[in-house]
Parts: C-alpha cells; sequence; structure tokens
C-alpha cells in the first residue's frame, strides 16, 4: 500500500497525541502519587484496594466504639474502687464501735458518718459515663438506683464487635455489685450498722463487720472484672488499631506510585514527547514544501 503525505501526517499527530496523554498521565502520577486513580486505571488494583479500604473503615469505627466503650469502663471502675473504700471504712466503724469501751453518744455520732457512707455509696452507683448511667445494665438514660437504695436498673449486656461475629461485652453488672444478687445488698448493710449504732446494739454492731467486710469482696469481685473487661477493651482496640493500619499501607502499596519510578516516567515520557515533537514538526514542515 502506498504511503501518502496525508498518511504520514496523520500518523504523526496521532503519535503526537499518545505522547501528549503519556505525559499528562505521568504528570497526574507524579504530583498526586497515585497509580491508580480510577476503575479503569488497573481494575484489579483498584478492586483490591476498595476491599482494603473497607475493611480498615470497618476495623477504624470497632476501635473507636471499643475506645469509648474502654473510657466508660474506667468511669465504672474507678467508682467501684472508691466503693470499695466506703466499705472498708464501714467495717472499721464496726469494729471500733463494737468495742465495749464505746458509749451510746460515740455510737450515734458515729452512726451519722455511715449514714453519709450510704448516701456516698448511692452517688457512686449512679456514676454516669460516656454512654450514660454505667451500672444500669442496657437502661442507660436514668439511674439506676432510686433515692430509697432500689435498683430500677437491668441486667442487660452491651457488647461491642471486635470482629465480624465476635463480640466483647463492654458494660458491669450493677446488680452484681450492688444488690443481693452479688450476694450482699450494701446498702442494707450500711443501713443496718446505722441503725445498731443508734440503737447502742453492740450485736448488731458486730455482726455489721462481716457483713460489710463481704461487701466490700463483692464490689472488689466487680472491679477486678471491669479492670479485665477494660484491658481486653483496650488490646482489642490497639489490635484494630494496627489492622487499619497494615490496610492503608496495603491500600496505598496498590494504588500509588512510588516517587522515584513516578518522576522517571515523567521525564522519559517528556523527552519521548519532545522527539515526537521534533519529528511531527519535521514531516509537516517537508509536507508544506510538497505543496
Amino acid at each position: 500500500m502506498r504511503i501518502t503525505e496525508n498518511m504520514r501526517v496523520s500518523s504523526a499527530v496521532a503519535t503526537q497525541q499518545r505522547m501528549a496523554e503519556r505525559v499528562q498521565r505521568a504528570t497526574e502520577v507524579a504530583s498526586s502519587g497515585a497509580r491508580v486513580g480510577k476503575a479503569s486505571d488497573d481494575p484489579s488494583a483498584w478492586a483490591t484496594g476498595q476491599t482494603h479500604a473497607g475493611r480498615s473503615a470497618a476495623a477504624k469505627a470497632r476501635s473507636k466504639v471499643l475506645d469509648r466503650a474502654a473510657s466508660d469502663l474506667e468511669v465504672a471502675e474507678g467508682a467501684l474502687a472508691s466503693a470499695v473504700d466506703v466499705m472498708a471504712r464501714a467495717r472499721a466503724i464496726a469494729t471500733q464501735m463494737a468495742n465495749g469501751s464505746m458509749d451510746a453518744a460515740t455510737r450515734k455520732n458515729a452512726a451519722i458518718e455511715v449514714d453519709a457512707l450510704r448516701d456516698q455509696l448511692l452517688g457512686l452507683a449512679n456514676t454516669q459515663g460516656g454512654a450514660g448511667y454505667v451500672f444500669g445494665g442496657t437502661k442507660t438514660d436514668v439511674p439506676p438506683f432510686t433515692p430509697g437504695y432500689a435498683f430500677v436498673g437491668n441486667t442487660g449486656t452491651r457488647a461491642a464487635e471486635i470482629a465480624p461475629g465476635t463480640t466483647l461485652v463492654t458494660n458491669l453488672s450493677g446488680a452484681r455489685a450492688f444488690t443481693t444478687a452479688g450476694g450482699r445488698d450494701p446498702f442494707a448493710d450500711l443501713g443496718a450498722l446505722a441503725t445498731a449504732l443508734r440503737t447502742n446494739a453492740v450485736a448488731g454492731i458486730t455482726a455489721a463487720i462481716d457483713t460489710t467486710e463481704a461487701g466490700r469482696r463483692q464490689l472488689s469481685d466487680v472491679r477486678s472484672d471491669a479492670g479485665l473487661t477494660l484491658e481486653r477493651a483496650r488490646s482489642a482496640s490497639e489490635v484494630l488499631g494496627n489492622l487499619a493500619l497494615q490496610l492503608d499501607k496495603a491500600r496505598a502499596g496498590e494504588l500509588e506510585a512510588d516517587a522515584a519510578p513516578a518522576f522517571t516516567e515523567l521525564k522519559n515520557a517528556s523527552d519521548a514527547y519532545d522527539r515526537s515533537l521534533t519529528v511531527t514538526k519535521q514531516i509537516l514542515s517537508l509536507s508544506s514544501l510538497a505543496r
């Protein structure tokens, strides 16, 4: 087939266009750092990158939920630590007031402190965290204990997903900590101690030594559970955070360009464009002279 002058010109122009597109693409990659900016650039890499991005987003969301849960667990653990101290103080009062040398007036004065401890314990049982009342089960919008020390929360559990199909319980049982569901009713035991002190009932005061100690151990056990759950939540959040970081790196490996090769390609594309431009000008010049 005879190569006409028009065919030479058309071929040169088409080559020039391809070189310009190559320069444009190389410029975009070098400036943005994105080797694959859309599905058509590399369908396989794009699909893999999207999968990594979805998994990373899910891991970050789970980590965020666990961080919020850990914050409330930390609040709950602190409240329980204070509650343990309340019961320890009550036991110390019972031990001191059980001594036969104490008179009725002294015991009545001690009863006032026990009443204050009971009210302090109520405040701790109604502690609030970021998600609401921490000892109310799933009923987090109202205080779990009434001014009369009655439990009106529930024993429902709240959980955070740490992986598809795997969850971690993130709340504590207020009933187990502060009611007979855990073995003792600390509010009732403090009330009984205060009454015994006011009535100068030595037997009742003596009995309170054991009941307040039992309440202290009960609260301490729940506090230990709080600490373990808190550590699990923090560990799970850290693992998920690291997973998200690795997925982000993997996505970058699929979609982003290495700087050195990207700028090398830009230079090569620019050089090729300049050469094709020179050739095109020559062809166009010759074509013009031929006419």
